[in-house]
């Protein structure tokens, strides 16, 4: 049995800043949908845009893939991931 390769992540929490809020969308609703075509219907918008924003996001976090992103995304410190909704205006019933 081989040892597990060293997974470290290169990118801090500060990269959350270079994204933009439309990319901070739809990294909110890929970490908790998973799929492109779902947060497109969400946003309105088409699968292949959202897979581009996602291309997108993965290069400003500096990280190699969609697994890698979600594993960063998991590691961050939670009050740092609640500025992606705080644009969104609330709604009342």
């Amino acid at each position: 049995m081989s040892a597990r390769p060293d997974f470290t992540l290169p990118c801090s929490s500060d990269a959350l800043l270079t994204i933009t809020p439309r990319e901070r969308q739809v990294l909110t609703l890929y970490i908790s949908l998973f799929n492109d075509k779902q947060v497109a219907r969400r946003l309105g918008t088409r699968p292949q845009t959202v897979r581009n924003q996602i291309a997108s996001i993965i290069r400003k976090m500096k990280v190699s893939n969609r697994i890698e992103l979600i594993a960063l995304m998991s590691s961050l410190d939670s009050d740092r991931l609640l500025p992606l909704n705080s644009h969104k205006p609330s709604r009342h019933s």
